[in-house]
């Protein structure tokens, strides 16, 4: 009997889950349900519980849960790794992975990938980074890292007090990043160009959506091997605020400052002080920033055909 360790964020209800899971998958699966309670604790129960020998990792909770998830899985050796299959229950503040890659809370869906092993092999980006420590630190991004504007938003939502809603803390957050951003002065390398100036964001995209159903990347795919870099340039608040229908529908923004490119690898150097770092919905450090792009190296579950 083949094994699902469920990795679920703490705010969920545990009873209510419990049961829900204990229905769908207990008279067929060896069943664990590991709660995370603290930040960052996924990415040492995900790292357990494939060193133990689970066939299936689910990460239940939003996209800041499927990162640390995901990071959990890749801190094994390739051989230990490599035979686990990854999978999502969307049911965080933020699910934007699961649009790009066809899943829903839907557990009938999800034992239907399981049962007929149907899965993608998809990328992940590796980043290395500083800390918020300053410390040289790396770690993997699933959906989208970015810094600009969506990384002050991040470090502010970061530092907020924890007493707050989710939903009044993050407009919060939205209303303070935009008043206190200034456009940044970078300069980043990509494969076959560069490029120097002052930039509202720039995004490296596996996916297409982040910051809610924001479709930042129109052309993302996780799995060709590289990511879709999308930058703003000197792009004034009302031009963006103008563009976010664009955005929402995932198309293509057209504004002289709007630059969408292809690259497996690049680099990122702030010219002022370091820019704060979102990785999957979260503040991770500050720049500089090498990425690379690392093919076809998780297993996701999903009935979606690619």
């Amino acid at each position: 009997m083949k094994s699902i360790t469920f990795v679920i964020h703490g705010k969920l209800k545990k009873r209510k889950v419990v049961q829900r899971l204990e229905d769908f998958f207990g008279g067929d699966y060896k069943m664990k349900m590991l709660f995370s309670e603290e930040p960052g604790e996924s990415v040492s129960l995900a790292k357990n519980a494939v060193a133990q020998g689970t066939d299936y990792l689910i990460a239940a909770g939003g996209d800041g849960t499927l990162n640390e998830v995901a990071n959990g899985l890749m801190q094994n050796i390739e051989q230990t790794r490599s035979r686990v299959s990854l999978g999502m229950i969307p049911a965080g503040s933020g699910n934007d992975f699961a649009k790009t890659m066809g899943v829903e809370n839907d557990l009938e869906d999800l034992k239907k990938a399981i049962k007929q092993d149907n899965y993608v092999s998809i990328d992940l980006g590796l980043m290395k980074f500083k800390s918020p420590k300053g410390e040289d630190t790396q770690r993997y991004f699933i959906n989208i890292a970015d810094i600009g504007i969506g990384g002050l938003i991040a470090q502010i939502l970061h530092e907020s007090p924890k007493v707050l809603g989710p939903n009044l803390k993050y407009m919060i957050g939205i209303i303070r990043g935009f008043l206190k951003f200034k456009h940044l002065p970078i300069k980043f390398t990509y494969d076959g160009g560069e490029w120097q100036g002052n930039a509202m964001s720039l995004c490296m995209a596996n996916a297409k959506w982040f910051g809610s159903g924001m479709g930042i990347a129109p052309q993302a795919d996780p799995t060709d091997g590289k990511m879709q870099l999308v930058l703003l340039g000197e792009v004034k608040m009302m031009d963006y605020i103008k563009n976010l229908s664009t955005i929402k529908k995932c198309q293509n923004v057209k504004h002289p400052e709007v630059k969408y490119l292809d690259s497996a690898n690049c680099t990122i150097e702030a010219l002022s002080a370091p820019c704060p770092i979102d990785m999957d919905g979260e503040f991770v450090g500050y720049t500089p920033v090498v990425m690379e792009t690392k093919p076809a190296h998780v297993k996701f579950l999903t009935n979606k055909k690619f």
